[in-house]
This record gives structure tokens, sequence and C-alpha cells, in this order.
């Protein structure tokens, strides 16, 4: 399998001329390697052009700005593009560094980057999807305090059972994949600032070959998500 070479053409209107018609199959190693070379040039391509957008449409909302025209359906499409943008530089930045994409898979998230200096709820937390090389890695769960409902002697309540998230945690390492090998191949993963999430499957507490997986996902709630494979631990007495 021959490596794709993508060029951008100067007359590209969009990025779907160029980078929509990548389709790659890899059946050894080798091609393996040469399908990596192929995703490299294609997210290039990708992020050229979507920056390239992104800047037209910054000009243009100038444009209206400085004539007093509305500028609300412009400003949408600003934040769209710059998080087109943003997700695809995190896609480069993965696969430069020589991850490989899999297909998305339901992973028990552990690890989360994030630049937020508080949770948003008593509950598992989600990436909020920073800018490549911003944030920090905590864990998905955070502290967590609970309050217990309390009365006064003539048994009139004072205050009422709740619970509310007070700080995060640092990262948990599952257990079921902590191999100094794996550990240090996610530890390089981190340093990367890439990946938004990192998880493992099966659960953490399940049983098989685990997997880590790194996850680029776009800012918003419906946004795009791509999974790299991190590190896979397979014991030969299991096989």
């Amino acid at each position: 399998m021959e490596p794709l070479q993508l060029e951008v053409p100067p007359d590209a209107k969009c990025a779907a001329d160029v980078t929509e018609e990548l389709q790659l199959v890899a059946r050894s190693p080798g091609e393996m390697k040469q399908a990596q070379a192929s995703l490299a040039v294609w997210c290039e391509s990708k992020v050229f052009i979507l920056q390239r957008d992104l800047t037209d449409l910054v000009e243009a909302l100038q444009i209206a700005c400085d004539h007093g025209w509305k500028t609300a359906p412009l400003e949408r499409q600003v934040r769209n593009a710059e998080k087109r943008v943003e997700f695809y530089r995190k896609v480069k930045a993965a696969v430069d560094a020589g991850y490989c994409v899999v297909p998305n898979m339901p992973v028990d998230v552990f690890a989360i980057r994030t630049s937020k200096h508080h949770p948003w709820a008593d509950k598992p937390q989600s990436s909020e999807s920073p800018d490549v090389g911003e944030g920090r890695y905590v864990d998905s769960e955070p502290t967590v305090h609970r309050q217990v409902e309390e009365k006064d002697s003539s048994g009139n309540v004072l205050s009422r059972s709740h619970t509310f998230a007070t700080g995060f945690e640092e990262v948990d390492f599952p257990i079921s994949v902590a191999r100094p090998l794996v550990m240090s191949a996610t530890v390089e993963a981190m340093a990367l600032k890439c990946f938004d999430e990192i998880g493992v499957l099966p659960a953490r507490r399940g049983k098989g070959d685990p997997i880590v997986l790194g996850i680029v996902k776009e800012k918003g709630r419906d946004g795009r998500r791509i999974s790299f494979l991190i590190a896979w631990y397979v014991d030969t007495r299991d096989l």
C-alpha cells in the first residue's frame, strides 16, 4: 500500500475539498506504518484549510462589526470553526507522536485534562477539552463532601443532608494496568497534553487484557471524539 500524498490546492475552498475522501486500510505492521504517514499528511492538510477558513470568518466578522451589521451568525460560525481547528490540532499532535487511531469504545475514564480549578458537580467529571498543551490531568472522580442532617435539642432541623464537590483528586491509576511499561507509556502520553481523557477497558475492576486509550474530544456536549491506543497489556499465560 503506497502512502497517500495529499497537497492543498491553491483554489481549495473548504476542508472537504481535499480531506474528506481519505480511507486507510492496514493488514500488516508495514502497512500500518504507511497508513500512519498518510494520516499525518491528512491531518496537516485538514488543519491548514480549517485555519484558513477560520481566518476568513474572522475577517468577515470584523467587516460586519465595522459597518454595524448583525454579527451573531458570524460569531457562532467563528466559535464553531475555532472548535474544529483545535480538535484537529490535538488529533495531529497525537498522530505526529506516533499514536494509532482505534475505534471509539466504551472506556472507564480515570483521568481527565482540565483547566478548571474546581469540579463542576459531585459526580464523575469529564474534560472540557482545553487547547493542546493546556490544563492538567486529574482523577475523573472529584473529592466529595457529604453533610449529614443536624437537629437541635428540640428536634428542629438545622441542616439537611447533601453532597458537594470540594476539589480534584490526583489520578488513581487503575490497578488492572499498573505495570511499569504501561504506566510509563501513559506518563509519556499525558506529557503531550493533547488527550482530553484517558481510560481503560475492560473497566478498571474488570478482567482481561487491559487496553489504555487516549481520547481527543471536540469542545461542546455533542462534539466528535477520536480514540488512540496508548498501551495494551497482554499476559501470555492467559492466551
